[in-house]
């Protein structure tokens, strides 16, 4: 391989390359190569592919080249070809032609009308090396419009070409790749992790290769592994090209084979079984591979694949067991490859390859987050992501296995596999690591090799920031001998420091040796599972009017639901309840902090905070509460706005900030659908729509509005009728309903859907009857997006108390209200204030942040930022103003003009009438 080619050749444009070809065929026929080619690949803009985005590889160099005039046909025998990736990466390669399918090959594709047969030929296969480097490996797959391939230089340089479809077109003439140069490392040692998938942390260190005359691979092979594969050509299409697929499989094996062939092993492909199906078709509800292979058959229609011993799986994003009869019939048909693709179609490098070779089975692992992401060989044995029935026996499915295999060629070693270790003999006996505890980690060690191991000792060390704070008493375990297939563990005694940071990750890295033969394996252990709080305001209590909400001169009862969201009991939980804002004067007397002795894991409790509100409270003006619910390892912190008072011009008002999840004892009501009840109140809110393709959140962040869902399962229209509290319209003179809306349509009803509406009706009886005020119904186009209600016409009742019903029968998916209100003037924001101010953004910020503000009329506006204790700390704005949009920058400057320090802020918005507060939290 070299960077930059010597030849002016590579400079021609690619009008002319054709032309090239020939002449080079004529040229170089006197050094016998069969074919003497050039390829001209030119650079592409393209994207960053998703697929690789996340893969944490070493010395990644990527770019993307297309071939305009396709591939040729190369002769058999020797070749000498260069690949020109323009301006200057060169490959100048000599390849001769390599089959990996077998002379009984077969290509046949299931569907669900049954099995049709494909060609036999997909591609051609090559092998070879850089003209430059003896050293080097080189496989190549060509087909039609096909190119993909691995070089591996002498150097351990490793580049990979990946054969990609060009964006938005489902047949072109051109072939496009993306070439890979990843750098190898050279470690030792494997691991199985929690036994459902094997990790590997090492890398093989080849010999290098004696070419023998004429030829460019040695001719001493000694093993064969007959492969055969399945795979699901439905899901590989969803990502891919249609006509990908063989070619794709037959490059995983190209690849694997260049590292295989090192190893004197060969392999050939004597079946490939493509299944797909629509998109409707069920599968067997099982993870016993057994029943899906029986299923399979069935369903194919025309009994099954031939060897199924052999048979490789490609199961795309499910996870399939082994079945006994499965693990016990690996090596019944010796020197058979297993193989099983995980995820085709969203990575790109996969599988799990295992060849069953002389009592060992040698492979690769590679998932979408695998570091490093393209095939290494390891060495292990068993089968991974086996049924969690088949664990505990897994050494004897092994020895089965081997009771098959051919040992005759073996060279005997011992081999170690280790699986996760476990900590037995903590001190509180909970099966956890918490501070100040002693334990004891004990690791199970397999020998699966097939020689006896005579003086093993396991070593542990401990990584990690907070690694000082445990002590591992003998690092050193020893284990002694251990003969093949057989289980031993290694014990190590631990300490942990009362004072470790909670929660903490701390690695353990094994190492087990006999003198000889050595293997290591990395695995991470949690210090201190704590417990998690979440609260909920679920109801207020008042003295005064009785009517669930805040107002002046009352004194509250604040129930708050406090739950331990956690998995380990929690201990000495302080509530906390502070007011904030400018109005936190005018709460008095506050019951707070309270302590809960313990609450174990997912229990609850509810906590009666106690306080007063001054009769000096501005009337529809908000008080901010800051709730913190917390221990000594977790903090739960949010910061409430309640509105106290009747705002004016208002004879009705809610939006539901005071009530919890089931909005009882405030004067609402409900009529239950089914006998089951339907309403609640929501934080937030996610269903689907009526295709379950889109998500509608909502209400707004840290508001809340009344939920109805009756109709989750699809059992046919319902309906359901809401109860406003007692409206007092005596005083009235114009009396007008407002209030937000929003809907979904069940997925399971039928198109075309019926007529889509919300009936408001009134009576003087919480029980009826009812007369129809209005019916509303909307674009249900448009039912992602919050609808106003305005000026429903309520003066057919001043001087009279009604209650209000909202009811429906059409057959709701879901339904949400908030901000009702019932007023003798129109308030175009359906709010209590004269103008609305909107959440700064970003939050948080770091150096400045925008709010926006708007006011419904002219008023003098002051806009001004204080602290926590309530303190000053600049005014933005402090004059008349317009009704209009606003937009205010705050720099984090205080009135001194020097920077203020990170922390909460709070900015106010303020008129003769209201006032508004939002919290903004400063980051440095």
């Amino acid at each position: 391989m070299s960077k930059k080619s010597d030849s002016i050749i590579r400079h021609l444009p690619a009008e002319f390359a054709s032309l090239v070809r020939r002449f080079w065929l004529v040229t170089f026929i006197q050094f016998s190569w069969a074919t003497d080619i050039e390829l001209f690949f030119y650079p592409v803009v393209s994207a960053e592919n998703e697929i690789h985005k996340s893969l944490n590889t070493v010395n990644v160099e990527t770019g993307t080249y297309e071939l305009n005039d396709g591939v040729p046909a190369l002769a058999p025998g020797h070749n000498r070809i260069r690949l020109n990736f323009s301006p200057n990466f060169t490959f100048d390669l000599q390849i001769e032609s390599y089959s990996l399918l077998a002379d009984n090959f077969r290509f046949r594709l299931a569907t669900d009308q049954g099995v049709i047969d494909g060609p036999e030929m997909l591609a051609r296969t090559y092998r070879g090396r850089s003209t430059d480097d003896p050293e080097s490996q080189v496989r190549l797959t060509i087909g039609p419009n096909y190119f993909s391939g691995f070089i591996k230089t002498g150097s351990n340089e490793q580049f990979f070409i990946e054969s990609v479809a060009a964006a938005n077109e489902t047949a072109e003439s051109k072939t496009r790749v993306r070439i890979f140069n990843i750098s190898s490392l050279n470690k030792s040692g494997i691991q199985l992790v929690n036994d459902i998938g094997l990790a590997e942390n090492w890398y093989l260190n080849f010999p290098g290769i004696e070419l023998s005359s004429g030829a460019t691979f040695t001719a001493d092979i000694i093993y064969e592994a007959e492969i055969a594969l399945v795979a699901d050509y439905y899901a590989f299409t969803k990502t891919n090209s249609t006509d990908q697929l063989a070619y794709e499989l037959l490059n995983i094996l190209n690849i694997t084979d260049s590292y295989y062939n090192q190893l004197n092993i060969t392999y050939r492909l004597v079946e490939l079984f493509i299944f797909t199906y629509r998109e409707a078709e069920p599968w067997p509800d099982s993870n016993d591979a057994g029943e899906l292979l029986d299923a399979f058959d069935s369903w194919v229609g025309d009994g099954g694949l031939l060897n199924w011993h052999d048979l490789a799986t490609f199961w795309s994003g499910r996870s399939i067991g082994y079945s006994y009869g499965w693990l016990n019939s690996i090596g019944t048909f010796r020197r058979h490859h297993l193989v099983e693709f995980w995820n085709m179609g969203y990575t790109r490098w996969l599988g799990n390859f295992q060849a069953h070779e002389a009592g060992h089975n040698w492979g690769a692992t590679h998932m979408e987050n695998d570091s490093r992401w393209i095939m290494s060989s390891n060495i292990y044995d068993g089968v991974i992501n086996w049924h969690s029935a088949t664990v505990a026996a897994f050494p004897g499915f092994i020895n089965t296995a081997l009771d098959y295999l051919d040992p005759a060629d073996s060279v005997s070693a011992p081999a170690f596999l280790f699986y996760q270790p476990q900590i037995i003999n903590d001190d509180n006996q909970d099966g956890g690591v918490d501070p100040g505890e002693n334990f004891e980690l004990q690791l199970p060690v397999v020998n699966i090799g097939d020689d006896t191991s005579n003086s093993v000792v396991v070593y542990l060390n401990l990584t990690g920031a907070n690694s000082l704070f445990l002590t591992v008493h003998e690092a050193n375990d020893t284990v002694g001998l251990l003969d093949p297939m057989v289980t031993t563990y290694a014990n190590h005694n631990l300490s942990v420091a009362a004072n470790i940071p909670m929660s903490s990750q701390i690695g353990l890295e094994y190492l087990i040796s006999d003198g000889i033969v050595s293997a290591t394996a990395s695995y991470q252990l949690e210090i201190g599972q704590i417990p998690e709080y979440g609260y909920l305001v679920a109801g207020v209590i008042d003295n005064g009017n009785s009517n669930g909400k805040f107002d002046p001169g009352e004194n509250i009862l604040l129930l708050i639901d406090i739950k331990n969201e956690g998995t380990v009991n929690g201990q000495n939980i302080n509530v906390l309840v502070q007011p904030q804002g400018a109005n936190a004067i005018y709460i008095q007397n506050v019951d707070s902090p309270q302590i809960i002795g313990s609450l174990e894991a997912d229990a609850s409790k509810q906590q009666e905070i106690t306080f007063e509100i001054s009769e000096d409270f501005p009337a529809s003006e908000e008080v901010e509460l800051m709730i913190t619910v917390s221990d000594s390892f977790s903090v739960n912190q949010r910061l409430r706005s309640f509105v106290v008072g009747l705002p004016s011009q208002h004879h009705f008002w809610e939006d539901f900030e005071y009530f919890g999840y089931d909005p009882l004892g405030a004067g609402w009501t409900q009529i239950l659908t089914n006998g089951l009840p339907v309403t609640s109140t929501w934080d937030s809110v996610e269903v689907h729509d009526e295709d379950n393709s889109d998500w509608i959140s909502g209400p707004y962040a840290g508001q809340r509005a009344l939920f109805s869902a009756e109709n989750w399962t699809g059992s046919g229209p319902g309906e359901v009728r809401i109860i406003t509290p007692l409206i007092d319209l005596r005083d009235a003179s114009a009396p007008n309903l407002h209030f937000k809306e929003i809907r979904g349509w069940d997925n399971y009803w039928p198109d075309p859907k019926p007529e889509h509406q919300i009936k408001i009706e009134s009576s003087s009886s919480p029980t009826g009857p009812w007369s129809t005020i209005a019916s509303i119904s909307f674009n249900e186009d448009d039912f992602m997006n919050w609808q106003m209600v305005d000026d429903i016409d309520l003066s057919a009742h001043v001087g009279e108390r009604i209650y209000l019903s909202f009811f429906t029968d059409t057959h709701h998916y879901y339904w949400r209200i908030d901000n009702v209100a019932v007023t003798d003037s129109i308030d175009e924001d359906l709010t209590p204030q004269s103008f609305r101010i909107s959440q700064n953004y970003p939050n948080p910020f770091n150096s400045s942040t925008t709010i926006e503000y708007r006011l419904t009329q002219p008023a003098k506006v002051n806009l001004a930022i204080y602290d926590l204790t309530g303190k000053l700390i600049n005014t933005l704005v402090d004059y008349d103003q317009p009704a209009d949009h606003f937009t205010v920058h705050w720099n984090g400057i205080g009135q001194s003009g020097t920077p203020v320090s990170a922390g909460v802020y709070f900015c106010r918005l303020q008129t003769a009438d209201h006032n508004r507060t939002i919290k903004m939290l400063l980051l440095k």
